[in-house]
């Protein structure tokens, strides 16, 4: 609304420097007030409520104001946590691969130390898995267990 339109509604001319106060209070209630309801309602405010309504009105656009504030601190969380599920979504499709690749080194391992000791070649498979992996190899194939592997667990057990 302009000052002129203002002036026409009330009946009364004002300074610029009223209109600009007269104008914020408007702003603020425009979504639900009409202009001429508006107008009405100011030309039958005294100078106390006039006051009050000025006051009332920074208030309003602080809380405004603020709530613009909360609402962009919403969008750039809400954006941060789509970015953070998206590295997360990342992060958890190269864990899986990384798992994959373990599983196969550790594969390949068992098969190695499995092939050394039937080739006779035991302390090279213990050096590469542990002693206690390859107890643990031989007890899942059924494979003997020598003195040396059962001097190994009397020793775990006694430790225990």
């Amino acid at each position: 609304m302009l000052q002129s339109e203002y002036e026409a509604l009330t009946g009364k001319p004002i300074e610029a420097e009223e209109y600009q106060k007269i104008e914020r209070v408007y702003m603020v209630a425009s979504d639900a007030i009409g202009k001429e309801d508006f107008c009405k309602a100011m030309k039958k405010a005294n100078s106390d409520t006039t006051c009050l309504i000025y006051d009332l009105t920074k208030q309003a656009e602080r809380f405004q104001t603020m709530a613009r504030e909360a609402k962009q601190e919403t969008k750039r969380e809400f954006e941060c946590s789509y970015e953070l599920k998206k590295e997360n979504a990342e992060l958890c499709r190269i864990n899986t691969e990384l798992r994959k690749d373990f599983n196969e080194a550790i594969a390949q391992k068992v098969n190695l130390a499995l092939a050394l000791m039937g080739a006779g070649m035991e302390n090279r498979a213990i050096e590469i898995l542990g002693h206690g992996y390859v107890i643990s190899l031989k007890c899942s194939t059924n494979m003997e267990l020598t003195n040396k592997d059962k001097a190994y667990i009397a020793k775990l057990l006694a430790n225990k």
